[in-house]
C-alpha cells in the first residue's frame, strides 16, 4: 500500500494524484496509508458480539463483504412509521391552536416607505454597515473559489497557457468554498443581531460602539488569517506551524487553531455585545419574550462552537469527527434554525406585519419543534463513523421529525406571503398592492427562506436522512445536492435578507436600487433552482445508481468523474450558475461596496416611540417605553420618528 500511494502521489499510476508531488515527504505518505488503512480495517471488521462492522458495514461493497445491514433496514421502517405520526399530532394541535401558533396581521403601524425613509440610526446600528459588505464580498469569494472548485472537476483549469491548479489546487479552493460559506453567513447575522439591538432597548450601554468595532476587526483578522492560512497551510509553506496558522484538515473547521481561537473570541465579545444591548430589558418581560430568544440563541452558537476544539490530530478519529460534525449540525440544526425563526419575528414585528404577543407565541412553538427534533436528530450525521446500533435508531427516528416543522412552514407560505398585503388592508389601505410597504425587497429573500426550507432542508434533506437510503447515498452528490439547497437557499437567502433589511435604514432613500434588488433576488433563487435540478439532484441519482450497481468505491472513483453523464450534467451546472453569478451576485457585492457615501448620518440615540405614547406604555417589541429626560412626544416630529 505505502509503494502505491507514494507512486500516486508522484503523478504516476492508474489514477494519479493532480497536482503531482503535492505530498512528497515519504515519512508522510507512509502515515496517511497507515491511517487509509485503519479506516479500512474498522469498515470491514466485525464489531466483537454483533453482526456488522464498527461502520454498520458501511461503505457497501459485496467483495469487501459489506452489504446493508438489518439496523439500518429495520430503524428506517420505524422512523417513516414515527413520522407519519408525529405529523398527525403537530397537525392535530396546530389545528386546535392555529390561532396562536401562526403569524397573523398586526393591528400596528406599518412600516412604509415614508417612514423607512425618515428613520435615523444610531452610531452603533451605522457601525452594522461594514460588516455587511464585508459579508457580501466574503460571499463573492465563496462563490469564485467554488466556480474554481467544480471546474477541477470538468478538467478545465487552463487559461491562456496558465494551469490555475498549479497555484490552487482543489483542496485550497474547495476549503475556501466551504469556509468562507460559514464565515460570511455568520457575519450577517452577527451584525442583524446588532443592529436591531436598540429597537429592543433604545438606552444603549456606554462603549457599546467600541465593542462593535473591536468585533469587527477581530472577525476581520480572523477572516484573512483564515484565507492565507488555507493558502499557505497545504502548500507546507507555514512549516509545524501549519496546524496553528494554516490549515487544520477538518471540513468546514479548515482554519488554523489560532483564527479559530480568534473566531471564538469574536463570538464570546458578539454575546456581551447582546447581553448588554437586550439586558434592560430582560427583567421588565416574560422570560420566553423575544429579547431572552436571541440571548439564548446566541449563548447557544458559542456553547456549541467550544465543542469544536475538541478535534485535534492528537484525538481518536472517531471522538474528534464526533464532535466537528456535532457543532455544524447543532448549528445548522438547531441553534441556526432558532436564531433564524427569532431574527424573522424580528423582522416581521419592526415592519408592522405581525405584533408582539403572535411573535412570542410562534418562536416559542417553532423552537419547540426544532429544538425537540434537531437535538437528537443530528444522530443521522454518526450513522458510519464507529457508533454503536441505538445512533441508527435515534438518527432515524429524529431526523425524520426535522421534516415536521418545515413542513408546518410550508403551509403557513400562503398566508406568509399575503402578510404585507393583509396587513395594510387591516389599516383600510385598500390598495392590494405591496408599492407603499418599506420592505419588498428584503421580504422576497423572507420568501425565498421559506421555499427553500421547504425543498432544500425538508425534501432533499429527508431523501438521505434515513439509514437505508444514507446507507447508499453518504459520500455522493446527493448529499451535496442537500447542502447547497439548504445552506444557499435557506441560510444564504436569511443573511441577504437580513442585510437588506438593515440597509434599508441605514441608507438614504436617493441610493436605494430596488430594480438591481429584486433582480438579484431572481437571478439568485432561480440560478440555485436550475443548479439543483439540472446538476446536483439528478448527477446524485446517477451516482447512488453507480454505487448500487458496483459500490461506493467506484461511485468515487476517477473513472466514474469522467464518464459522459457524470462530464454533461457538470457542465450543465454553468447554466444556473452563470444566471446566479452575473444577475445575482456580481450587482449585490457592487451594490453594498459603492453604498457607504450614501449612509444616512447617526444621532446618539433612536427614537422608535409612536406620538403621544404614555410613558407607562410598550413600544412594538413590547418593551417599556419610558420617556427619557428631555423628549417631548408632541415636539420630537420628523425623522426620528419611525413607528408613527
Amino acid at each position: 500500500m505505502v509503494k502505491y500511494y507514494s507512486l500516486k502521489f508522484k503523478g504516476k499510476g492508474k489514477e494519479p494524484f493532480t497536482p503531482a508531488n503535492f505530498i512528497s515527504d515519504e515519512n508522510e505518505i507512509k502515515n496517511l496509508t497507515a491511517f487509509f488503512f485503519w479506516s479500512s480495517w474498522s469498515c470491514g471488521v466485525l464489531r466483537p458480539g454483533e453482526d456488522a462492522s464498527y461502520t454498520q458495514n458501511w461503505p457497501y461493497d459485496e467483495f469487501a463483504g459489506n452489504n446493508v445491514s438489518f439496523p439500518a433496514v429495520f430503524w428506517s421502517i420505524i422512523g417513516c412509521f414515527s413520522l407519519i405520526f408525529a405529523l398527525g399530532l403537530v397537525f392535530y394541535y396546530f389545528g386546535k391552536f392555529q390561532s396562536q401558533t401562526t403569524f397573523k396581521p398586526s393591528k400596528d403601524d406599518i412600516a412604509t416607505e415614508d417612514s423607512v425613509n425618515q428613520f435615523v440610526p444610531t452610531p452603533t446600528q451605522k457601525a452594522t454597515y461594514k460588516f455587511f459588505a464585508i459579508a457580501i464580498f466574503l460571499f463573492f469569494v465563496q462563490v469564485v473559489s467554488g466556480i474554481l472548485t467544480i471546474h477541477d472537476f470538468v478538467g478545465f483549469t487552463e487559461f491562456n497557457g496558465y494551469e490555475i491548479t498549479e497555484d490552487l489546487p482543489l483542496n485550497i479552493t474547495r476549503s475556501w468554498h466551504t469556509q468562507m460559506a460559514i464565515l460570511w453567513i455568520a457575519t450577517c447575522w452577527i451584525a442583524a443581531s446588532i443592529f436591531i439591538l436598540p429597537i429592543i432597548s433604545p438606552k444603549e450601554p456606554p462603549l457599546q460602539l467600541a465593542l462593535i468595532n473591536i468585533l469587527f476587526w477581530a472577525l476581520f483578522i480572523v477572516v484573512v488569517g483564515s484565507l492565507i492560512g488555507i493558502f499557505v497551510g497545504p502548500k507546507g509553506w507555514a512549516g509545524e506551524y501549519w496546524r496553528w496558522l494554516g490549515h487544520q484538515g477538518w471540513e468546514f473547521l479548515e482554519m488554523g487553531r489560532l483564527w479559530q481561537y480568534g473566531l471564538a473570541l469574536g463570538f464570546l465579545i458578539w454575546l456581551v455585545i447582546i447581553y448588554r444591548g437586550v439586558k434592560s430589558s430582560l427583567g421588565s418581560i416574560k422570560t420566553l419574550a423575544l429579547p431572552h430568544w436571541i440571548l439564548y440563541a446566541v449563548m447557544g452558537i458559542v456553547v456549541m462552537f467550544g465543542f469544536s476544539f475538541v478535534a485535534g490530530p492528537d484525538e481518536n478519529f472517531v471522538i474528534a469527527d464526533f464532535w466537528r460534525w456535532l457543532v455544524l449540525h447543532m448549528f445548522v440544526e438547531c441553534f441556526f434554525e432558532t436564531f433564524t425563526i427569532v431574527i424573522i419575528a424580528y423582522f416581521m414585528t419592526i415592519m408592522g406585519l405581525v405584533n408582539k404577543e403572535d411573535a412570542n407565541r410562534v418562536v416559542y412553538f417553532a423552537i419547540l419543534l426544532f429544538l425537540g427534533s434537531g437535538f437528537l436528530g443530528v444522530s443521522h450525521n454518526f450513522y458510519w463513523n464507529g457508533k454503536p446500533e441505538a445512533t441508527l435508531a435515534i438518527g432515524s427516528v429524529f431526523s425524520t421529525m426535522q421534516i415536521v416543522p418545515l413542513i408546518l412552514l410550508t403551509v403557513q407560505a400562503w398566508r406568509f406571503r399575503r402578510l404585507p398585503v393583509d396587513a395594510m388592508q387591516k389599516k383600510g389601505i385598500i390598495n392590494t398592492e405591496i408599492s407603499n410597504f418599506g420592505f419588498p425587497e428584503a421580504f422576497l429573500f423572507l420568501l425565498g427562506v421559506n421555499f427553500w426550507n421547504f425543498l432544500g432542508a425538508g425534501v432533499f434533506g429527508f431523501i438521505i436522512n434515513l439509514p437505508i437510503i444514507n446507507y447508499f447515498e453518504h459520500g455522493t452528490y446527493l448529499t451535496m445536492n442537500h447542502g447547497h439547497a439548504a445552506l444557499m437557499g435557506v441560510y444564504g437567502n436569511l443573511s441577504i435578507g437580513g442585510v437588506l433589511f438593515c440597509s434599508r435604514f441605514l441608507l438614504k432613500p436617493g441610493v436605494w436600487n430596488k430594480t438591481l434588488i429584486k433582480t438579484a433576488f431572481w437571478s439568485l433563487n432561480i440560478g440555485l433552482f436550475l443548479m439543483v435540478i439540472l446538476n446536483l439532484f439528478p448527477v446524485g441519482l446517477y451516482q447512488i445508481a453507480a454505487v448500487i450497481n458496483h459500490g461506493l468505491w467506484f461511485a468515487r472513483s476517477n473513472e466514474f468523474i469522467q464518464t459522459q453523464p457524470f462530464q454533461m450534467l457538470t457542465w450543465m451546472r454553468i447554466i444556473g450558475g452563470s444566471i446566479f453569478v452575473v444577475g445575482g451576485v456580481i450587482p449585490l457585492v457592487w451594490f453594498m461596496l459603492t453604498r457607504f457615501l450614501g449612509l444616512k448620518p447617526a444621532v446618539a440615540t433612536l427614537n422608535t416611540r409612536k406620538r403621544g405614547m404614555r410613558p407607562d406604555s410598550q413600544d412594538a417589541l413590547g418593551n417599556p417605553a419610558l420617556e427619557e429626560p428631555g423628549y417631548n412626544s408632541r415636539k420630537d416630529k420628523g425623522t426620528r420618528i419611525f413607528l408613527k
